[in-house]
This record gives C-alpha cells, structure tokens and sequence, in this order.
C-alpha cells in the first residue's frame, strides 16, 4: 500500500483525468490537446457550481443541500466486482445512492492509517458528485450537456454524439469546489477499489506516472 499511496499522491489531477479520457469510448478518439482543452471547460463549470453553492449553503453538508433541492439520498449495498463497482449513482429524477457495502472496509482504512478512506468521511464527498448530477439534470443549457463530438460524416450528413465524461469530470470538480477539498475527489475510487483488488489497482497506477 505504501508504494501505491506515494504514487497517487504524486499523480497530478490532469493525469487522473487524461486516464479518464482514454478509457472512455469518445475520450480516446479525441487528441490530447482536445481533451485537455473540453476537460477545462468541463471542471471551469463545476467548480462555478460549486462555488455557487457554498455560497448559497455554506454551513450545509451537501447530504443537506440535498434534501433542500428535495433529492432523496439513500444507502444500499451492492456487491463489489473486479469489472464494475458502483460507489455512488444518481437515478433521475431525484434519487442519489451511495453504495454502503464499501463501509465493510473501514477497519482495514484505519489500520492503513486513511481515516479519510472511512465511508462516514467520503460519502459526503460522493453525495456533492452526484449532486451536480442533479442539477445538470436541471440544467440543460450547460456545456457539459450541449457539447457534441463528431464521430463520423457522409456527405453533408455529421454523426454527433454527447460526451457524457465532462458530465463526470465537471461533478469532481464540483464536489471539490463544494466541499473545499485539498485532494482530487476520484483519488477515493483507487484507494476504495484497492482495498478489494490490490494487485489489479497497482497495474492500473502504472499508468498514473
């Protein structure tokens, strides 16, 4: 854990986001510069959000604010899978689910000394992120819904497509910028998907640096 902890801390937002972006279906057909520069407008937008919000409710947990915008937040447990594990979601129209398995590893975040890993400390964290789900629900007219990637032409015919990424790159920034955060929010998803799959966790930090 040690060696995978130093090399998250030492792994720039940028370069989370760029994995972000290869791994996506769209983000990979886009250059590195065309991600970089969608991604900007992406996180400048939730981080105005954000922003807005504090100041709108600044002594409000986003769980709170949250209840105010009348979105119901409630804690499952779902089962946790090597290819897809779920820590939070938002379900239209007002429903956010935090994933309360994940709590089952609280014991081992203590021993490793992330009493910041605990599921009391981050699903606050999770909670704003889908938060901004919400309100870009509401929302239409925002750059993370308008903005369309060209896929492929025939003739006069553009086949566009929406790039639902900036809608998750803008919700951390968005939680960042809510919650005042010194730390990347995605960083959680690595260390909580570490706890279950180490070996697997410690190939894909490869790709970090």
């Amino acid at each position: 854990m040690d060696a995978y902890r130093r090399k998250l801390a030492q792994t720039t937002e940028q370069q989370f986001i760029t994995i972000a972006c290869n791994r996506d279906r769209i983000g990979r057909r886009l250059s590195e510069e065309k991600q970089e520069k969608l991604c900007q407008l992406a996180q400048a937008e939730g981080e105005r959000l954000g922003k807005q919000l504090r100041q709108d409710f600044p002594e409000m947990r986003p769980s709170e604010i949250a209840e105010v915008f009348g979105v119901t937040v409630s804690y499952k447990e779902y089962t946790i899978h090597e290819s897809f594990t779920s820590i939070g979601y938002f379900e239209v129209p007002n429903q956010i689910v935090v994933n309360k398995k994940l709590k089952e590893k609280d014991a081992y975040f203590k021993e490793q000394k992330l009493p910041e890993m605990q599921f009391d400390r981050w699903k606050e964290i999770v909670i704003a992120h889908e938060l901004f789900h919400y309100i870009q629900e509401q929302t239409p007219e925002l750059f993370v819904n308008q903005y369309r990637v060209e896929l492929w032409k025939l003739g006069p015919y553009h086949h566009q497509s929406s790039f639902s990424l900036l809608g998750e790159v803008a919700g951390m920034a968005f939680a960042k910028s809510l919650l005042d955060l010194p730390f990347y929010p995605g960083v959680i998803e690595w260390y909580l998907l570490y706890a279950y799959f180490p070996e697997k966790m410690k190939q894909q930090a490869e790709m970090l640096l």
